[in-house]
């Protein structure tokens, strides 16, 4: 399983059969949950150096993981479709 994989399944449990779905199916889907794992990745590099001079660095990349997790859960919930009931006659 690649990281991009991994790293939506753990962001967003409960959703593991249409994420893994989606990723084999959609290339762009794809390539976004892997910018989420690199960018979580470098987060973490950076928060491990404890580095006052990373303090900018890290917030950068706290909001970009952010806005790409916001991305996923978007393209997520465009997936969910809920069947409509047919209204039976009266």
């Amino acid at each position: 399983m690649a990281g991009g994989v991994r790293s939506a399944l753990h962001r967003f449990p409960g959703f593991e059969a249409l994420i893994e779905t989606r990723c084999g199916a959609d290339e762009e889907f794809r390539l976004l949950c892997e910018d989420l794992a690199d960018a979580e990745a470098a987060l973490a590099r950076l928060e491990e150096l404890n580095s006052p001079e990373a303090g900018d660095q890290i917030e950068e990349y706290r909001l970009l993981v952010d806005s790409l997790a916001a991305e996923v859960r978007v393209a997520i919930g465009m997936c969910q479709v809920l069947p409509l009931r047919k209204r039976l006659s009266k």
